[in-house]
């Protein structure tokens, strides 16, 4: 049955059920029968609810039977709730379905467009309601209601429930574990964030798993939120491709400082951080994009450095704007200045000696890390480079087209002034290879050294390689995964499964040296033009270099603050609080201090960490939307496809796909000659691609971290494939054009 997502076909209360339900939250299984259900004659609703009944089992199966609800298009809206008026029925057969759905029906005397939601049923331990504001003033203050048994009890005014309220219980405890009450805290004031409204939640739980069951506005004339008709889902953005879960203390922590930012809010969906930017983030971000760096004083806060930069800010934006297409190259000198400002004090963090210091003595420690390291975050954001690489790319374009004519390729052409730009990616993909070389001929004559990590660490070229990016994690906010010296068998892996060594020359005959194709641009343009097409080219590829190199500082940062974490979990288990070290990852903030504080509660982690794991298995979005069945537009019979091309060149192979771009195993086992489907490429993992093939996206343009790096390899590239990873599956054997961006399955 066909129908949109909207609230006049679903009605109000399923509306935001599958709200909840798209960010991840954990809502009983349900069916919908939309509006258009009921809007044929009652012969055909009846016979349609038979064959529902007939599979109702299979659809939805429960062994304590079903809730049957109502969701008008009138109930739950941000005018009146309608709350009772319409009518939830349980039932614990199928074949009391079709009364139920009926009566549900007729529970509405005044005709109102009416769905119905069919749902498995919870005997729950616990349920209640929550309130993100006080209902009856609208002051800011969450409040929560509970009571055993079912949530109807609480809603009806059945019983005296607990409430929770001002950061406390204020009548009995409810039996409710404080991590839950947490969670339910916590995504409730993501909702609110999500809908622009103060909601009215309702929950329940049953052996410690927390289930949602309903979200709507609350009905008061204190409700100062604005709220718009439709949910825009599509404007959350996953944080920087973190396609890993931030773990709970690095959420609390905000280490870089990226989840409380004046520029955007930030939502956790499963644990996965999604960003919507403001309305002002324009304007904002130029609050932050200041030139001028001084020297880092310890003791002087970001918020006061940032109030400082600040100033004259208006008119230095304007003559930014007027002046960044024709100034000088100042991008690479700058990020040289501040990468000289914080290495030496991330690489003092990162080696210092910890073994004597005491719990208090690290925490102390930890914050002056992340003082230092959203110091550098803030440094990093002020993205003004940015702004004159896109006015250099527009003055480019138009100094090719008056050399080449209307019809060239500037994306083409640019893509091959992009090439050998010897970036930090490409030095280590370098280094890599000889190593490689090392490793063939060291096997070749002694065998039983194939898999000695222990020998292999001591090797020159491998302990040069670990001194230079050991630091490298999947990504600055995935602290809790190990660094890739702490896992030095994974490197040997990697190595071990090239079966070639290809240096990284780029030297193909699709990508000739870019010096060439400059200088036929450059003769054909009038003399005058010259020395300008020369400075561009130059400030061109600067900014790629250095959108490159400067995620690896991100890195080394987040590195430090793994090394001092890890370090306070030794001392938790050496007092018998943590099992593990790296379950310091999963305590809460508060539960660290009152921890350091010589509070010796124990605190029960399994759950938690068992969760968390779960959330691993899952593929985050990259931007929230509606989960619309779109196999209907997704033709896999069809042979051809068609994306930008991004690297030049013509490659045959059979596809391998990478789910999950910051799981480094999944690189490791990258058969050579195959053709890479990603989602995207990020540039401290893209040099474990040296033997593929070829490489396809579904994100991403000339410009990005893949695309560099292929042309950088010498491998083609096509980016910017819509639902490659549903159209590519392992094992297809395809043909890729990168000249023309044409994908060919043979």
């Amino acid at each position: 049955m066909k129908f949109t997502y909207d609230k006049q076909s679903m009605g109000n209360k399923a509306y935001h059920l599958k709200i909840l339900e798209e960010i991840g939250l954990n809502i009983p299984k349900w069916i919908l029968l939309p509006v258009v259900f009921f809007q044929v004659e009652d012969a055909q609703v009846d016979n349609k609810l038979q064959q529902l009944t007939s599979q109702l089992q299979s659809l939805l199966t429960s062994q304590t039977g079903w809730a049957i609800r109502s969701s008008s298009v009138k109930e739950d809206s941000q005018d009146k709730s309608y709350a009772g008026k319409f009518k939830t029925i349980i039932i614990n057969e199928p074949f009391e379905l079709v009364e139920a759905v009926k009566e549900v029906v007729l529970s509405d005397s005044e005709q109102h467009q009416m769905a119905v939601i069919v749902q498995q049923y919870i005997e729950a331990d616990n349920a209640g309601v929550v309130f993100s504001c006080d209902p009856v003033t609208g002051i800011e203050d969450m409040i929560v209601e509970i009571s055993k048994g079912s949530g109807q009890k609480v809603v009806d005014g059945a019983v005296t429930p607990s409430q929770y309220r001002n950061g406390k219980w204020q009548n009995g405890h409810g039996n409710i574990d404080s991590l839950l009450m947490k969670e339910i805290t916590h995504t409730v004031q993501n909702i609110k964030r999500l809908l622009k409204h103060e909601v009215d939640m309702e929950f329940c739980i049953k052996q410690h798993t927390l289930y949602w069951l309903q979200a709507r506005p609350v009905t008061t004339n204190y409700n100062a939120m604005v709220s718009t008709d439709t949910v825009n889902l599509s404007s959350w953005f996953l944080l920087d491709q973190c396609t890993e879960p931030v773990a709970q203390l690095i959420q609390d922590l905000d280490p870089a400082g990226l989840f409380r930012s004046s520029l955007w809010d930030t939502m956790f969906v499963n644990d996965y951080p999604y960003i919507k930017m403001h309305a002002t983030a324009e304007r904002k971000s130029d609050a932050h994009n200041g030139t001028n760096h001084e020297p880092l004083n310890e003791n002087k806060t970001l918020s006061e450095m940032n109030m400082e930069r600040n100033k004259d800010l208006q008119n230095e934006s304007m003559k930014r704007d007027e002046q960044a297409p024709h100034s000088s190259s100042h991008i690479i000198e700058e990020w040289k200045q501040i990468q000289a400002l914080f290495e030496p004090i991330f690489d003092r963090f990162r080696q210092e000696d910890y073994s004597d210091m005491t719990l208090s003595a690290l925490w102390e420690r930890l914050g002056q890390a992340i003082q230092s390291n959203r110091q550098f975050t803030a440094a990093y954001m002020k993205r003004d480079w940015l702004i004159i690489r896109r006015k250099t790319v527009q003055s480019l374009k138009q100094l090719i087209v008056q050399a080449l004519g209307e019809n060239c390729n500037t994306d083409e052409i640019l893509s091959l002034f992009s090439s050998h730009l010897h970036t930090l990616t490409a030095q280590k993909a370098s280094l890599l290879t000889e190593i490689k070389k090392t490793y063939d001929n060291t096997v070749e004559h002694h065998n039983e050294h194939r898999n000695n990590v222990t020998l292999w660490k001591e090797e020159h070229n491998f302990q040069l390689f670990m001194k230079q990016f050991g630091y490298e994690m999947v990504h600055p906010a995935a602290i809790h995964l190990p660094m890739l010296q702490e896992v030095p068998e994974q490197l040997l892996h990697l190595i071990e499964s090239q079966s070639s060594y290809s240096a990284m020359t780029g030297n193909s005959q699709d990508n000739e040296d870019w010096n060439v194709h400059a200088q036929r641009i450059s003769d054909a343009l009038p003399a005058s033009k010259r020395e300008e097409f020369a400075r561009l080219l130059s400030v061109f590829r600067d900014s790629l270099i250095r959108t490159e190199n400067d995620d690896y500082m991100l890195q080394k940062g987040a590195a430090m603050i793994r090394v001092i974490l890890l370090q306070m979990g030794e001392r938790l288990v050496d007092e018998g609080l943590l099992e593990e070290r790296e379950h310091i990852f999963h305590l809460h903030e508060a539960e660290l201090l009152s921890w350091i504080d010589g509070q010796q509660t124990q605190i029960k982690l399994h759950h938690r960490i068992t969760a968390f794991e779960q959330n691993k298995k899952k593929n985050p979005k990259i931007t929230l939307q509606w989960n619309e069945n779109q196999d209907a537009l997704i033709h896999r019979e069809k042979k051809m496809w068609t994306g930008v091309p991004a690297s030049p060149g013509i490659a045959e192979g059979e596809v391998y796909v990478i789910q999950h771009i910051l799981e480094r195993s999944t690189y490791s086992y990258i058969p050579e000659g195959a053709i890479v489907v990603a989602p995207m490429l990020t540039p401290h993992l893209s040099y474990n691609l040296v033997t593929a093939a070829g490489i396809i996206t579904e994100v991403g343009g000339i410009l990005s971290h893949g695309a560099i790096f292929a042309r950088e390899a010498g491998i083609p590239a096509i980016v910017s494939v819509p639902s490659a990873l549903k159209v590519l599956q392992q094992g297809d054997k395809v043909r890729i054009d990168a000249h023309q961006g044409i994908i060919t399955k043979i």
